[in-house]
């Protein structure tokens, strides 16, 4: 049937071992791997099921704009599951290493980018909301 399997077990690194007639762990990350995974498409969901304006009105502003900014909490779930299988997965004391997977380098651009782009529109918020400011420096 190939690598994916309708075993909830490996979901989180377990096998069946028939000898021992139980469940091992063989896959210490890929668990770790695939929570942050789950997690991130349930926040997602969330995030997506609340994008409307009923629902803003009908949570208050406030709730409403406090989950929406968990947008960047999805954003770092994502990137850290990403990591994990580009750069991770596969690397195991046992097995030969594998050669590099071709979407390494664009995703840590892209990663970088974005990082970039946050860096940059903070600071010109930041620069614009102070020039805003009265200055309070000699107005006595």
């Amino acid at each position: 049937m190939g690598w994916v399997q309708l075993d909830f077990a490996r979901l989180f690194g377990f096998e069946f071992h028939p000898q021992l007639q139980e469940y091992v762990m063989v896959q210490q990350g890929f668990g770790l791997g695939n929570l942050i995974g789950i997690a991130a498409l349930l926040y997602g969901i969330v995030l997506a099921v609340t994008s409307n304006d009923f629902s803003q009105k009908r949570l208050g502003t406030s709730v409403w704009k406090y989950i929406q900014q968990g947008a960047y909490v999805l954003w770092w779930l994502v990137v850290l599951h990403t990591a994990y299988f580009l750069f991770f997965h596969f690397l195991d004391f046992h097995r030969q290493t594998p050669e590099p997977n071709w979407a390494q380098w664009p995703f840590i651009i892209l990663v970088g980018v974005v990082l970039l782009l946050q860096t940059a529109a903070t600071l010109v918020t930041w620069r614009s909301q102070r020039q805003r400011r009265p200055s309070s420096v000699g107005a006595e």
